[in-house]
């Protein structure tokens, strides 16, 4: 009687931070999957309906939520702030990991900046392209505390995958370029849902009315009012344009004249909709910049007030002349479209996970 091997099994989870964190993941989730691996999913909010309407048939499970609440527009000051209910809420998690250990028995983690996603008895790995947190101007100060924390809190990780380039290509500049002591770095490259479309073909306007394609995503309130300007902008624009509202829950869809508003797309229908696109409209996340990355597209840049890394990042792609970059407060539709033909995009290269990963698990998986 021949002996039949096991699948082995990984459990994936991703930060409900937005959706970039899920949205980056399903490269990830696909390769493990042609690696013929069994996979199971975790996280929270938005993120989790995403990823389980992505991958309906692979089973998922519910985390506990970071509930970071904005009552302050600077992002590290809220997380400084909450950051004794953040912790609780780590600790909440490991403890829902530690019960999902023991349920799946998986031999790999993978957590996508989720603290407390890990287990001591299995090889665990964090994802973030965060290696360094920049805080505003201000507080300075506060650099060598925030590296000296976040490193504290992956000491339970046994490597660190980053979804960056470790060359002058990188996208995140100075964030994911840093001495991190002697944890394992794995540069995989841009991770995008995206990253295996053929590039856009990058259309240059050939009137004065391009097509634009809009993206709302982020924290309340300021999603909310980063919407409200792009209606205002758009309902009046007399050429086609779309707005995705960034709601993953909400089946809502509306027609303002020539504008098309929905809540959220899936990602075939959102790549056909760029495909079309002569110009994007987002934040300035670095998951949006890798979906930029491999679309190739044209676009404008309003970075989420008091988010100092969408800030540092729509402003040094602005002095690369990649991408305009526009703050929120002073967006105006008929700037953006005098400026935006300026700026270069970026210049796409194929998708480099799937061998830095081989590389990875080579020496993880032993």
């Amino acid at each position: 009687m021949s002996n039949i091997s096991k699948k082995p099994k990984v459990l994936i989870a991703a930060l409900d931070w937005g959706l970039g964190h899920a949205t980056r993941l399903v490269p990830v989730v696909n390769d493990f999957l042609k690696r013929d691996w069994e996979v199971f999913l975790a996280s929270s909010g938005n993120a989790l309906t995403f990823l389980q309407k992505s991958f309906p048939i692979i089973p998922s499970f519910s985390l506990p939520s970071y509930n970071i609440h904005y009552t302050h527009p600077s992002m590290l000051i809220n997380m400084l702030v909450q950051w004794p209910n953040i912790k609780q809420s780590i600790r909440s998690e490991k403890q829902v990991v530690d019960h999902l250990v023991n349920l799946l028995k998986p031999d790999l983690i993978i957590s996508d900046n989720r603290y407390g996603v890990y287990n001591q008895a299995i090889p665990s790995i964090f994802i973030t392209h965060q290696l360094q947190i920049q805080p505003p101007k201000w507080l300075w100060f506060t650099q060598l505390f925030l590296k000296w924390e976040h490193q504290r809190q992956l000491r339970h990780f046994q490597q660190l995958w980053i979804p960056d380039f470790n060359t002058e290509k990188a996208l995140s500049g100075q964030l994911s370029q840093t001495d991190f002591g002697k944890m394992p770095l794995f540069y995989l490259g841009p991770l995008s849902r995206f990253s295996k479309q053929k590039v856009c073909k990058n259309k240059k306007a050939v009137s004065e009315f391009p097509r634009i394609l809009a993206m709302v995503s982020g924290p309340e309130p300021a999603r909310s009012h980063f919407e409200k300007i792009l209606i205002d902008a758009l309902s009046t624009y007399p050429h086609s344009s779309v707005l995705l509202r960034g709601v993953i829950d909400n089946q809502y869809s509306n027609n303002i004249k020539q504008l098309q508003i929905f809540s959220h797309l899936e990602d075939d229908a959102l790549w056909a909709e760029m495909e079309k696109a002569d110009l994007v409209i987002c934040r300035s996340g670095y998951s949006s910049l890798m979906d930029l990355y491999f679309s190739g597209k044209m676009a404008v840049l309003v970075p989420t007030p008091g988010q100092t890394e969408q800030l540092y990042l729509a402003k040094r792609l602005s002095r690369q002349k990649r991408f305009l970059s526009m703050q929120q407060k002073d967006f105006k539709l008929d700037k953006v479209l005098k400026l935006y033909s300026n700026y270069s995009g970026f210049e796409r290269t194929e998708a480099i996970y799937e061998s830095k990963i081989s590389e990875a698990l080579a020496q993880i998986m032993i």
